[in-house]
């Protein structure tokens, strides 16, 4: 997995500790049927598991945590920063290779 990471977004992750997760969660389909599918997903902070279960990568400045169950995957995360007023959030894309 490649990353791309906004300067913005760099800058705002420093700002609250310098480092993210990225992990393997499940992301709704919507509709009546429920289902779900497995997709990278993006948290600020430090990981809930054991380091251990993790890649530790340093890019655009931060401390990323790679799930190893994600190693594989190819494609790029894209991070970036989004303003509405005074709020900030961070968005999080995958994006696969074909």
């Amino acid at each position: 997995m490649e990353f791309s990471i906004s300067t913005k977004a760099s800058n705002y992750i420093n700002e609250k500790g310098g480092e993210v997760v990225i992990y393997k969660g499940k992301r709704s389909l919507g509709g009546c049927s429920g289902a779900t599918i497995p997709t990278p997903m993006m948290k600020l902070g430090n990981p809930d598991r054991s380091h251990e279960n993790y890649q530790l990568i340093k890019e655009a400045g931060i401390t990323i945590y790679l799930a190893n169950e994600l190693q594989k995957y190819k494609g790029t995360a894209k991070i970036e920063l989004d303003k509405i007023l005074f709020w900030k959030s961070l968005s999080f894309d995958y994006l696969r290779d074909n």
